[in-house]
């Protein structure tokens, strides 16, 4: 089973790992909830233990001291755990973080 290739529509399988030249944008086939809500793109490298200098690709690092603001923006625009990973963890997660204000000593 292999999977499209998003720029050049091609199909790769595992038979053919090997032979990966560059790095490669690969979007799964539909199978599960997840892939789909998080609308899923897999890389592909040719070596993954050479680490990866891409100019495609920036990494984005937030300062731990604007989690909880950063949080109550996305909740606000509809993006939860629920929507991300539907099932029952995600829903859970949902709960627990809606309610953790209303639990004793919680900071």
């Amino acid at each position: 089973m292999g999977s499209r290739d998003p720029e050049y529509g091609e199909k790769f399988d595992v038979l053919e790992l090997s032979e990966i030249e560059d790095l490669i944008g690969v979007m799964p086939p539909h199978i599960d909830q997840r892939i789909i809500n998080q609308e899923a793109v897999f890389t592909m490298h040719p070596n993954p233990a050479i680490p990866l200098d891409n100019d495609n690709i920036t990494k984005y690092v937030f300062p731990g001291s604007i989690k909880d603001k950063a949080s109550s923006i996305i909740r606000r625009l509809g993006i939860k755990h629920s929507r991300i990973c539907p099932g029952i963890d995600g829903i859970s997660k949902d709960i627990a973080e809606e309610l953790m204000p209303y639990v004793e000593g919680y900071a």
